[in-house]
Formats: structure tokens, sequence, C-alpha cells
């Protein structure tokens, strides 16, 4: 039974309130053709949009089933509606974009029925409201009768015990009026059928039941045939409706594909989203990738800051020459010159006591490298002990951190052994000698080695952390690795490289990694932040190597000599040098015999800013103004895209109607989205490759260039998350309203 109790419904409007209904009582049951009459603005509309589930109400109850539905939820109300009401309008509230077909399947996809199933259902009520020949004929092309054949089809498909009609023959001739009716009550003779008409005169040879309200109120109910009555099943106790998620996919891809347009529209706009979203993205590596190749890397941090030290570089940027170099060697004040001096401010981990080897306490802090000559100490500056004269042996400086309760004094260090005095390998050192320096304010201290070890050191340094190693497969890839070390292997050919790596584990992960190269050929750019240097390369796969697990390196490339030799020719170039005074009261003297229009320097001792601080600066502020771009961009997208979502409030409402829950909804404009932003997604990788084989500038190919795989993959995930975003504002705004008041505002 559907029964509604002291019912009333107010409508809000800008000025006053407005009565709906007012103390309704009354009930039917299943087999009643109940006529609802009355003058205009009567309630008439208002009691059946109640007794449907369209809109809501304020006082009172309304039983369906026993069920009180006052308490009811959104999703209860679109359960209600999906499992009990079939609907016909007198503006028959059909989706034009939609064939015959499509109208009628619509509602079928919100049950759980199958796509034969489905399909079988609508044809039976297509045949039946005899529109066989209008099958897939567009509803915008069908007559206003046609039109609410599908509707009444429509409405039937889901076998509903309610057929709820507003005014169904309001914008049809008297013939078609006629049929219509006619129509309605052949098809719905076991249900309740509730209809809304001006005319009484349509119904009354079928009517059983006259109600006539007036100015809210019930003035009539009467009987007017006598019919064998049931009381509505409980559908409630049924399963919930659910639609399957493949067939939430297929009616939004049909939905949007149903009206090129939109989906046109749709595509522009991000196509524009993922347009500039990828303009960030490249611009930004850019910067990153030009920043790597030229800033001077001693620029970056001044670890090592003796006061006595000058840092120099040539304006332009390019390698010194042995007559510059001797220059500055054979010059008044200078005691020796470091080349290439970029290990000096490197500090390489953590470092202990071999015989306390988990004793924090036994840990010293930023260890700085130096080479072990007469040039940089001698005998008299040690504190205590001697120079090394092994490869296994060395000096340190002791500073105030590295005193403790089991070092009170420098010379405890004398004879402990060390390891991990290089980060890539694990020799163990002996301290021969020590420089107490914790009466000044040095941080960092120093170990010194004997020149052959640091030599070695130093080229293991060039090549894992001063180089930087790009891939760039044939087709433009590119894949960045830092690192990297470097080795000669005997069975390579010059046109080929290959890994080396400490675990299986590690080796299969770099062919995962580069498996552009497996199969084609690529080049392999390494950059000394200077100087470039390219190797078109193959990866052989089988000649990779794997080392046991306590392997220095994370993992190494293998080269022919041929290439090796070529990488190390880069590090004999020398363009950053360090000079050092033999009196630090030489400094302001010899600052003033430099040629500033031909080099630059610095003391580090001096700097009170870095440039590494400064490019973390400009990087922070870069990635806040594309943040707060991409921001703007992403409200500029919502905005344009607000006036489609509103041309669509009919179908969305329409959709509901017939049984479409939130969830569907929210699916259909995530599934629209997404589908337009991956076909917006695949034209921008062809616009982007297109652009990279016809641009004419040097720096918009290197900003082309400078996006990768990886960084596309960013690119859509971008697009998707915004997307998401969207969508749940859009779907928001779509259930803010009541159905009713939705389709009065269309």
């Amino acid at each position: 039974m559907l029964k509604l109790e002291n019912v009333g419904k107010i409508y809000q409007t800008a000025s006053n309130l407005a009565v709906g209904i007012r103390k309704v009582n009354i009930d039917f049951s299943i087999g009643e053709f109940v006529a609802i009459t009355g003058e205009s603005g009567s309630g008439k509309s208002t009691l059946l949009n109640i007794l449907s589930g369209i809109d809501s109400y304020e006082e009172g109850e309304m039983y369906v089933s026993g069920e009180e539905t006052s308490y009811f939820s959104t999703d209860d109300l679109e359960e209600y509606r999906n499992k009990y009401v079939g609907f016909i309008f007198q503006n028959y509230n059909i989706i034009d974009s939609y064939t015959v077909l499509e109208n009628v399947e619509a509602s079928l996809l919100f049950i759980n029925l199958s796509k034969e199933e489905r399909r079988a259902k609508a044809l039976e009520l297509i045949k039946r409201v005899g529109l066989s020949k209008r099958l897939h004929t567009k509803a915008s092309k069908l007559s206003g009768g046609e039109k609410q054949r599908v509707v009444i089809a429509r409405a039937l498909a889901k076998d509903p015990p309610i057929i709820a009609a507003d005014e169904p023959t309001g914008n049809l001739d008297s013939k078609t009026s006629k049929e219509i009716i006619d129509l309605i009550y052949e098809v719905s003779k076991d249900k309740l059928v509730l209809i809304v008409t001006h005319d009484f005169n349509e119904v009354k040879d079928y009517a059983t039941r006259l109600v006539r309200i007036y100015d809210g109120e019930i003035k009539e109910d009467k009987i007017l045939k006598e019919v064998e009555k049931s009381d509505l099943p409980n559908l409630f106790d049924t399963p919930k409706t659910k639609m399957k998620m493949k067939d939430n996919i297929f009616l939004s891809i049909k939905d949007l594909l149903s009206s090129p347009k939109r989906f046109i529209f749709y595509t522009l706009v991000f196509l524009i989203l993922s347009i500039l979203v990828t303009s960030s993205l490249a611009f930004y590596r850019y910067l990153e990738i030009d920043s790597m190749y030229d800033s001077l890397v001693s620029y970056n941090y001044f670890r090592y800051r003796d006061e006595r030290r000058i840092v120099i570089g040539k304006n332009n940027k390019e390698a010194f020459s042995e007559s510059e170099l001797n220059e500055f060697k054979n010059s008044q004040f200078v005691k020796f010159v470091v080349e290439n001096d970029y290990f000096i401010d490197s500090t390489y981990g953590n470092y202990y006591s071999i015989e306390n080897p988990y004793d924090d306490s036994s840990f010293i802090y930023n260890i700085t490298l130096f080479t072990m000559c007469k040039d940089y100490i001698a005998e008299n500056d040690l504190t205590g002990g001697r120079l090394p004269e092994n490869d296994n042996e060395v000096v340190i400086s002791v500073t105030s951190d590295m005193l403790n309760d089991d070092y009170d004094d420098a010379l405890d260090y004398l004879d402990k052994k060390l390891k991990n005095v290089y980060k890539t390998t694990t020799e163990e050192y002996k301290v021969v000698g020590v420089i107490d320096v914790t009466s000044s304010n040095i941080y960092s201290s120093t170990i010194y080695l004997n020149t052959n070890k640091f030599e070695k050191f130093k080229k293991e340094y060039y090549f894992s952390e001063f180089l930087s190693t790009m891939f760039r497969s044939s087709s433009n890839n590119l894949f960045y690795e830092y690192f990297i070390n470097y080795e000669i292997s005997p069975d390579l050919n010059d046109d080929e490289f290959a890994f080396k790596g400490r675990t299986a584990y590690e080796v299969e992960d770099l062919n995962n990694r580069y498996s552009p190269f497996l199969s084609e050929y690529g080049t392999l750019t390494v950059s000394n932040y200077y100087s470039k240097l390219d190797l078109d390369l193959k990866l052989n796969k089988d000649k990779n190597i794997i080392e046991s697990s306590d392997s220095p390196y994370y993992f190494i490339i293998l080269l022919s000599e041929s290439n090796y030799n070529k990488i190390v020719d880069t590090y004999d170039d020398i363009y950053q040098i360090s000079v050092f005074l033999d009196n630090v009261f030489d400094l302001e003297r010899f600052k003033n015999r430099i040629d500033e229009s031909k080099y630059s320097y610095i003391v580090p001792s001096e700097a009170n800013y870095t440039i590494d601080g400064l490019e973390r600066v400009v990087s922070a502020v870069y990635i806040t103004f594309v943040s707060m771009f991409l921001f703007a961009v992403f409200f500029i997208t919502y905005a344009v895209l607000l006036n489609s979502v509103r041309s669509r409030k009919e179908d969305v409402e329409i959709l509901r109607t017939i049984g479409a829950k939130k969830e569907n909804i929210t699916r259909l404009f995530a599934s629209q989205m997404i589908f337009s932003t991956i076909i917006s997604f695949i034209l921008t990788i062809i616009i982007y490759f297109i652009l990279r084989l016809t641009a004419t500038s040097q720096m918009f190919k290197d900003v082309l260039k400078a996006v990768n795989i990886f960084d596309f993959m960013t690119i859509l995930i971008i697009l998707i998350v915004m997307v998401i975003l969207l969508n749940v504002m859009f779907s928001k705004r779509a259930f803010k309203k009541t159905i009713k008041k939705s389709l009065e505002a269309k």
C-alpha cells in the first residue's frame, strides 16, 4: 500500500511561502487507475511528485509497503524510484541525443540485467508501443506522440508496480491523446496508475478512482469502479539495484559520443589543459637540466673554507690552457694550485673507528678528502705522528666535535683504524698522524691520503659524482642517472655498453628502466658541467655482470676501451681551480692581480651565500608559480566546463528519474572526462613529437627534449587528479536540488 498521513508541502519563493498540499490523508493499492484532477496550481502535481519520490515533504508521513519514508536519504529515494516508479511526463523528459532503443535501454542499465536481456526486453516494449520501425531514430526526430510512446516503454522497462503520469497528453492533439491513454491503460492493468490530468474526460473510461484537489487539499476522493486491489510488493527487502561498472562506462561513452559537439568541446578543453601542464613541466625540466650543465660545481657549496683559498674559473666557461695554469702556479704569493677542485667541497658520509664500529660516539662526520703531499701539509704541520708512507695510511685533522668520552684529545686518534674512508670502498686505513684544529672555527674534518691513493679516489669521484649520465633512446626518450662509475670491458664493441651491478635484482631493474635500449640504439651523454660527450651505443644485455652484494658501487657502466678513454679525456680538461696562497695577508694583493675581464673568482671563506641555495630558491619560486598557475587553470577549466555541465542538467535529471543513483552520475561525469582527457593526452603527445621534429629554435628543441616518458606519466596523473576533483564538484552540483527543482530550473 502507498499511504499518506497528514502530509504537507510548503514552497519558499523569493517573497513568500506557498502551500503545495496540506494535511493530505490518502492511500492507494495495486490495480487502481487513479485520476488526479484540479485547477492549475491546486497541488495535484505536487501530490504526484511526493508519491513518486521526485519531491520531498515537510509534514506528516508517507508509507511504502509499511516503510516510513520521512527518514529516507537521497540514496533511499533513488532506490525507491528505481524499484517502484515508472515516470511519464507531459514534456516527455526524453534524451534527444539518444535513439529510441537507447532511451528505453538506458533505464535497464540501472538494474541487474545482462546486455542480451536488456536488448531483448527493450525490443519487446518498443514493439508493444508500436515503434519497431523507429528503433534507431534519434528522439529529437520523433513526433510528440512517438516521444510519449518511447517514454511509456521506458517507464515499463523495469516493470515497476507504480506508473506516475503527469499530464501525459498535455502537448498532444486529441487523437494522439486518446491513443496514449489507451496505451497506458493497456500496458499497466496490473499496476497502480497515478495520472494527473486537467481534463478528466480523457480518462473517464479507464479511471477506477477520482481524486480532486483544490487549494492543496483533497476535496473529493471517489471510487468510480470496483476493481480487485492488492498491496504493493515489499521491494526494500530485495537486494539493492547496482549498475555494473562496465555498463556505467558503456553508458558514459555512449552518452558522450551521442553528442559529437560536446565530445569535441570536452576534448579541446582538456587538450588545452594537457598542453599547459606539459609545457610547465617541460620548462621546469629544461631549467633543471640547463642549470646542471652551466653551474660551477664548487659554487654549489664551499665546505673547505680555508682563508688562503681562492676559487677561479674562466668567464667563457672554457678549459684552462697549460700556459694559463702555469700563470697561476708561478704567480707571486701562490703556494699551490688544485686543478678541478670540485672534490674539495664534497663530503663522504660517516667514517668510524674499526675498533668501535657500533658506537656512535666514534663517528667522524663531514670528512673532506685531500691529497697527502708536501704542497698541502708538511711534517711540522702535524700535532703528532708522521706523514703517511703507504696507501693504507692516513693523516686526519681532528675537530672539536670529534672529541668525546672515548677521544678526549686529538692524539687519541693515533694508530686507530678507519674504514669507509671513501664511500665506495671497504678498505681499512691506519691513522699515522693527526692535526689538532679543535681551537679553530673549522667544522669539517679532513683526511689526508698519499698522492697515489688520492688520485685513484679523485678519478672515481669524478666518474660517480661530478659526471652526470643521460640516456636518450633513438625515439628521444630521456633517462638520467648519477653516481655511476665506468669500467673497461674487453668483451664489448665500440657500439655497445653493459651494466655491472651488485645483485641480480639491480641488474634486472636497470634492464627494465632502460628497456628502450634492449631493441634500439640510443645516445649515452656524459656531462661534466662544462662539456658534453655523446656516445651512440646499444645496451648488450647478454654481457651484463652481476657482482657480490658487497661491491662498492650501486652499478657500473661497462664500455669498450676506446669509449672509456674518451670519458677519461674529459677528466683531464681543467675548468676550475683553487689557488692556495702562502699567507692569508697576501689575499687582497693577489686578487688585485686577477684579470677580471678573463676570470671570475670567489673566496670561500668570505662567501655568505651559495648559488646552490639560490637555485633552490629559484626552483621553489618556479614550483610555487607553476602550482598557482595550474590552480588558476583548474578553476578556469571548471568555469568553462560548468556551462556544458549545466546544459546536461536535464539529461542528468532524466537519468535520475529512470533509476540513476548519485554514484552512477558521478561515474558518468568521471568516465566522460577521463575518456576525453586520455584522447587529449594522446593528442598532446602527437603534437609534442610533431613539434620536436619540426622545431627550428634550438632552445625550443631543448625544452621539448627535456620531457621523458616518466614525465608524461606524471602529466597524465596530474590531469586525472584534476578531472577527479572537477567531477566531485560537478556531482555535488547535480545533487544539490531535488529532481523536481532541477527539472523546473532547466
